[in-house]
């Protein structure tokens, strides 16, 4: 079945934690949020017999309120689109209340969860300063106790580098499903931002991981190693190992389009969904452009024996990469490729 990605940010870039590591607030520093005509634009814009993948996220996408999310649920049941939610969350503001909304519409839930109260408390914290580990902690438990699917999200950078081990006991403990490590991205605008080498945590993660795999227990999966497993058998996953970008639908607040949430700036605008159609987005001067300037690799990439595993990773992730001598993922991918008997992960 033919299908389609809508990642949709009702209140944009609008958040009530203050992470030390945020990127969103560059680019939409003031916020917005969905209106009931812009809904109706959304809906209208939205392609009939495809599946359509609607992911929502933000900033804190909670803070649109469940009812808001239980109407729009609605009203695409209605209009007969077939859709599928998602939605990535810091957590603070789960209740039962949103837990019965993800439950009757079959929500996959995104939870930030940054490691251990240490790690996690280092970085993500509220607008007075606090931590917010406690919180999220209690979320997680509020979902799995109300049959909730849930991944766990969790930055990797400077709070938390050098913590793999104790971060791999946690989740394995807590029974976790699913896990993505995400590489702390420095900013977009040539603001100095932290500089930090992940690659000594992924490797230490994955060793501790794969080890588990071995012994046959059951532990949870993780996102960026099946990736990479597909990848070294010839499969493109996603859009990481793609070798360029491809056409992604964002939705501000406001309607407009846009090519990718890294990305949400006024020269990769592809339109409205006032006014634009899919097609029409995705032939965009601004759709074109991002497409093209996503192409440009570094010399790093160009002399890497890896290249063809990778084939120049994200865009945005090379931006890290830069920062380093030697590229983090390649030491990743050496290392596991040389691992003893690794095979298909």
């Amino acid at each position: 079945m033919r299908q389609i990605t809508a990642l949709v940010k009702p209140v944009s870039g609008s958040c009530g934690l203050d992470c030390k590591y945020c990127f969103y607030r560059e680019l939409d520093p003031g916020g917005g949020v969905m209106d009931e005509k812009t809904v109706d634009a959304f809906l209208s814009f939205l392609p009939r017999g495809v599946r359509v993948n609607i992911a929502f996220q933000g900033g804190e996408p909670l803070l649109r309120g469940v009812d808001f999310y239980r109407d729009l649920a609605l009203r695409v049941k209605a209009a007969g689109i077939d859709a599928a939610y998602s939605i990535q969350t810091n957590g603070v503001m789960i209740d039962r209340e949103y837990c019965r909304l993800f439950r009757d519409h079959d929500f996959l839930v995104g939870l930030s969860l940054d490691g251990t109260r240490a790690c996690h408390d280092a970085a993500r914290v509220d607008k007075n300063g606090k931590g917010t580990y406690d919180r999220v902690i209690a979320a997680a438990e509020l979902l799995q106790s109300c049959g909730v699917p849930f991944d766990i999200l969790t930055v990797v950078g400077s709070h938390n580098a050098h913590s793999a081990a104790e971060i791999y006991a946690d989740y394995k403990k807590r029974g976790f499903r699913i896990v993505q490590l995400i590489p702390c991205l420095p900013p977009l605008r040539g603001v100095e931002g932290e500089s930090c080498d992940v690659s000594d945590f992924f490797i230490e993660f994955f060793d501790l991981w794969y080890a588990d795999i071995k012994k046959g227990e059951a532990v949870f999966d993780v996102h960026e190693f099946s990736e990479l497993s597909d990848a070294l058998h010839g499969v493109r996953p996603g859009c990481r190992y793609g070798g360029a970008c491809t056409p992604q639908l964002v939705v501000e607040s406001n309607g407009d389009l846009y090519p990718c949430d890294f990305y949400v700036k006024p020269e990769y605008r592809t339109g409205s969904v006032f006014d634009t159609s899919i097609d029409e987005t995705l032939k965009s001067e601004g759709m074109k452009r991002f497409i093209r300037d996503s192409r440009e690799n570094t010399d790093m990439c160009r002399l890497c024996p890896y290249l063809p595993v990778c084939r120049g990773m994200c865009r945005r992730m090379r931006t890290l990469f830069r920062r380093s001598p030697v590229c983090p993922w390649a030491r990743l991918i050496s290392h596991v490729t040389k691992q003893r008997g690794c095979r298909k992960l």
